[in-house]
């Protein structure tokens, strides 16, 4: 007839078991702690290349803005100068073929 396997409750036998157990709790909660290290490496790695990627955003946007607002400033001035010209030149007109007026 097959017993049940006598189970060593000596205080050796117990503390050995206890420090097996712990070793295995304490290796499990290592391996977790270097997972998250990874974890947090590879996110920081995404969140530093995002950041770049924003930076550069920005700074090509300020560079693209700066254009427009020059192009506007010189469509600006232009509309200055042909509004004088016109002026100009309908006066000029006028001098040369006066409205005759009724």
């Amino acid at each position: 007839a097959s017993r049940k396997a006598e189970v060593d409750y000596t205080r050796p036998a117990l503390n050995r078991k206890l420090r097996e157990t712990l070793d295995f709790s304490i290796a499990a909660e290592m391996q977790q702690v270097e997972q998250k290290k990874e974890q947090n490496k590879v996110r920081r790695e995404r969140l530093d290349k995002a950041w770049k990627a924003l930076l550069q955003r920005r700074a090509e946007l300020k560079s693209a803005r700066r254009a427009i607002e020059e192009k506007n400033a010189l469509l600006g001035k232009c509309e200055k100068e042909l509004a004088t010209r016109r002026k100009n030149t309908v006066e000029r007109l006028l001098e040369l073929y006066p409205v005759k007026q009724a």
